[in-house]
């Protein structure tokens, strides 16, 4: 609309009106007062005392969300909340501490430990109600075991020895061959997502060190980076090192082989040269409008980050901080 001397206009804002219930409305109005008291003690406090409140404003958040459980049937709403939840985390381990002193790799460890029920496939087949899930789940979960059991030199202490490792291993790989060569839930799972069968065979052959698996195998530019970046761990320095790293992985072969990939490129190199705020409407879609609100307290004063509530959207005229907490206020 002009203003009062009609040289300009400028953008009206707006405000979506929702209704929440149940499990969500308990979230908002249990989180209302501490995103109140959040945004009270960070006005003039100091830079110690901001970073140990929003520490603790972060865990407090995630006590309010549902903790992940594994069970068969959840309803849609509540499935929404732990998604948020394991998204919640995520976010809060990129712009938290860890993301600061450079053990974000022991972050993103401990997250999916705590989460991997919530990130398990049978909550997403609801008990197996659908039978497309039904059959790839009766594949991945004997593949998952098969992983979890494979032996490890150095890591498990009931091997102690070079002989006895390789005995242990012998085993392992007399295993994954009988499950490789069982035709039942294979068979299903061809029929139902031949994707998911054709992956599974492969990465199963891979760790019997098939070379013919290791020939087809291709390497891109973020199987590398993960690689070198598990090689490097501890020692890779989030904002130091990355961004180097990127540009090495970056020149192997098939760089932008999927259209998918290139915005995951996007997103890495913005989260290298620290400027990250035009992606996280889209980063943390699975998000709420409630959750986002938090957000960006958390995030906006994160160290070699730009703030975010500094960048105006263009369809509403307002900072992206506003636009969430009218939206949070709204429900």
């Amino acid at each position: 609309m002009p203003d009062d001397l009609g040289k300009q206009r400028i953008p009206a804002s707006r405000v979506q009106v929702g209704l929440v219930s149940g499990e969500r409305k308990r979230v908002v109005m249990d989180s209302l007062a501490l995103y109140t008291e959040l945004r009270l003690t960070l006005q003039g406090a100091s830079r110690q005392q901001a970073r140990e409140a929003r520490m603790q404003y972060t865990s407090q958040i995630t006590t309010l969300l549902p903790a992940p459980a594994r069970i068969a049937h959840v309803d849609e709403a509540l499935l929404e909340l732990m998604s948020e939840r394991v998204v919640w985390e995520l976010l809060c381990i990129c712009v938290g501490p860890s993301a600061e002193d450079g053990s974000l790799a022991e972050g993103l460890s401990t997250w999916l430990r705590t989460n991997q029920a919530a990130l398990h496939c049978w909550v997403k087949g609801g008990g197996g109600s659908d039978s497309v899930t039904e059959a790839q789940v009766a594949l991945v979960e004997p593949c998952l075991l098969l992983i979890r059991r494979m032996p490890h030199l150095g890591q498990d202490a009931s091997i102690s020895s070079v002989p006895q490792f390789v005995s242990r291993r012998q085993q392992w790989q007399g295993a994954v061959l009988g499950f490789t060569q069982s035709k039942a839930a294979w068979d299903v799972c061809r029929q139902a997502d031949p994707a998911t069968a054709r992956g599974l065979g492969m990465l199963l052959n891979l760790l019997l060190g098939s070379s013919d698996a290791i020939g087809q195998a291709t390497s891109t530019w973020l199987e590398q980076l993960v690689a070198r970046m598990l090689y490097m761990y501890p020692g890779l320095r989030l904002q130091g090192e990355l961004s180097a790293l990127m540009e090495q992985c970056t020149q192997a072969q098939d760089a932008l082989g999927c259209a998918g990939w290139t915005s995951t490129l996007q997103l890495l190199q913005a989260a290298c040269e620290g400027i990250c705020t035009p992606w996280w409407p889209g980063a943390a879609r699975p998000l709420g409008t409630g959750s986002m609100a938090h957000v960006m307290d958390v995030a906006g004063p994160a160290p070699l980050r730009p703030i975010p509530p500094a960048t105006h959207t263009a369809h509403t005229g307002t900072t992206l901080v506003e636009s969430y907490t009218a939206q949070y206020a709204s429900s």
